[in-house]
Formats: structure tokens, C-alpha cells, sequence
């Protein structure tokens, strides 16, 4: 299994997997590249009436993904043969893939003829410009990791610029972006100043945000475009002043409590029950030793002798 196979889908607006699937209309034909175990498109399938097909190279995933998906096929985008494919998808879905391919522009040219015309293909890549990755370099340190921005197997790193240009370079080009945001709290980003002999002021707080340094990942749409008819890039928005990290925290904390209150409740509900159970236990151990006093009793043991007589009797 691959690091990503155990990924659970959430409504999480945030979330790179929610926005890309607020971009697909239901009853579309999906190809998810890099599909992993499934579990996207088989939430494709299951809410918007979706076809599905996934490629997938690690084994194991694509044997999970073949559960769950109409069609899953083992190439390697980059030198199999594609035939196996239809030329008709909607949509075909790199998640977090181009970041794995050894050259990303024709491997998506390569693509490029199996979506529909007026199709869009779905990106979600991780931006190496994030103010974590300027943060740890500023340090001197630079530390691969099993997943996230800078998962061990990258093959390429990305800014939008770069982005956009692996993309132009497939035939393609950016008609929406939608960025997942993760801000650094201004304290934190004192104390990693800190550490370097620097102190953080407004303008550079402000020049982050400006920088699209909260920009974990480049999530959007491109359209196919005739060869060297790619417009202008599309410009990104400038980022929100919102210390989303800190809202991160705050819902995390309030689902906690919140958690913790209904176990408190459920554990108050188990306890009264358990009471009950207590009592008709007690009550049990009661009716049991009077039972054995009254098989102690005389009057019991001659009922038991006259019973044996009458058996006796019968014999």
C-alpha cells in the first residue's frame, strides 16, 4: 500500500480533495490518475453518479481500487501505451500526481487527447513556496518527510509560476484556482525568526501574506488550448488576512470538547444504566439466597421426602 491509501474524504471546504469535488457536475466521466485505493472516486460514484476509471501503479491500491471503481488500469502515464483508455472523460484528475512525474509537460500532452474537448483537467499540487519551506530554509534546513510538501518522493517542486508552465507545456492552461490555505500564526513566526537573529515586523507579516506564503496547495482547473495559444497566466488572489491556522486550532479545540462533552454524557448515561444493571444484580443475589434458605428450611426438606415417597410409589 502507498502512503496516501489510508486518506479519508471530508466536506472539509479546505480540504484539496472537497474543492476538486465541488468542481465536478454529477453524472460525469472521471478519470483519477494516480487513484490510489479509490476512496475519491468511489465518493464520485456514490454522491454525483459518476463513472469513474482510475490508474494506479502500486498493486495493492489498485487491487482495493478495483473494488470500488468501474475501471482501473496499471500504466505508467509517462512510457505505457494508453489504449486501454476511452476519449471521452470530463474530467481527468491529477491528485497530487504531477509533482511525481518525471517530466510533467509531455506526460500530460500524453493525456491530453483522451478528455472531451471542451473537458477540464483537475490538479491538486503542493506549493514549495509555503511559508513553512521559506521558514526552514532561512535556518539552513531543508527536510524531506513521508507525505505533504515535501514528501521524499517528489520528483519536481513548484511555485504557481511553475506550475502554470508544466501545464502550458501539456496543452493546457489555468481557467480556475482555488488554493488550500495553512497560515502560520504570527507567533510562530516570530520564534522561527528568532531563531536566525531576526525579528518579524508588520510589512513582513504582510509581505508573506502577499506572497501567497499561506498557499499549501495549487487547487483549480485548465482547459485545453491549441499549441501556442496559451493566454495569460491567471493571477492569484492576494491572501486572506485571516490567521486560518488559528480558526484550524479553534475548531480543532471545539470539536474536542465537544467530543469530550458527548462521552461525558454517554459515559453519565452508561453509568445510570449500570446502576440499574447493579441493583437487579443485587436483587438477583437476594432472590438466590433466600431460594437456598428456603431449600435449607424443614418444611422444604420434608416436601422433598414426601415427593420422593410419591416418585417411589409410581415406580
Amino acid at each position: 500500500m502507498s502512503n496516501y491509501s489510508d486518506s479519508a474524504f471530508t466536506k472539509d471546504e479546505n480540504s484539496s480533495w472537497f474543492k476538486v469535488f465541488k468542481l465536478i457536475k454529477p453524472g460525469s466521466k472521471v478519470l483519477d490518475v494516480g487513484c490510489s485505493s479509490g476512496t475519491f472516486g468511489k465518493v464520485l460514484i456514490d454522491e454525483k453518479k459518476c463513472v469513474v476509471h482510475g490508474i494506479e501503479i502500486d498493486e495493492s491500491d489498485r487491487r482495493e481500487a478495483g473494488e470500488k471503481l468501474q475501471k482501473v488500469f496499471p500504466y505508467n502515464i509517462e512510457t505505457d501505451k494508453l489504449d486501454g483508455l476511452d476519449n471521452n472523460y470530463d474530467y481527468i484528475y491529477f491528485g497530487d500526481v504531477i509533482e511525481h512525474l518525471v517530466n510533467p509537460g509531455p506526460s500530460l500532452k500524453r493525456i491530453a487527447p483522451y478528455l472531451k474537448k471542451d473537458g477540464r483537467l483537475l490538479f491538486s499540487v503542493p506549493n514549495m513556496t509555503h511559508g513553512l519551506v521559506r521558514l526552514m530554509m532561512l535556518q539552513g534546513r531543508f527536510e524531506y518527510g513521508e507525505t505533504g510538501l515535501l514528501d521524499k518522493t517528489h520528483l519536481h517542486f513548484y511555485d504557481y509560476d511553475l506550475l502554470q508552465s508544466a501545464l502550458n507545456q501539456g496543452g493546457f492552461e489555468v481557467d480556475v484556482i482555488d488554493p488550500v490555505k495553512k497560515d502560520i500564526p504570527v507567533q510562530v513566526i516570530k520564534q522561527e525568526l528568532a531563531k536566525v537573529g531576526l525579528k518579524s515586523t508588520d510589512a513582513f507579516v504582510e509581505y508573506l501574506r502577499e506572497s501567497h506564503a499561506s498557499y499549501y496547495q495549487f487547487v483549480g482547473s485548465a482547459k485545453k488550448v491549441k499549441e501556442g495559444a496559451v493566454s495569460a497566466p491567471k493571477p492569484l488572489e492576494v491572501s486572506s488576512p485571516v490567521d486560518l491556522f488559528q480558526t484550524y486550532l479553534d475548531n480543532t479545540v471545539k470539536y474536542y470538547e465537544d467530543t469530550i462533552a458527548a462521552q461525558k454524557a454517554q459515559n453519565k448515561d452508561m453509568a445510570e444504566k449500570y446502576k440499574q444493571y447493579e441493583k437487579l444484580e443485587q436483587d438477583l443475589i437476594a432472590s438466590k439466597k433466600e431460594l437456598d434458605d428456603i431449600k435449607s428450611s424443614k418444611s422444604w426438606k420434608m416436601v422433598e421426602n414426601l415427593r420422593r415417597v410419591k416418585h417411589m410409589g409410581r415406580e
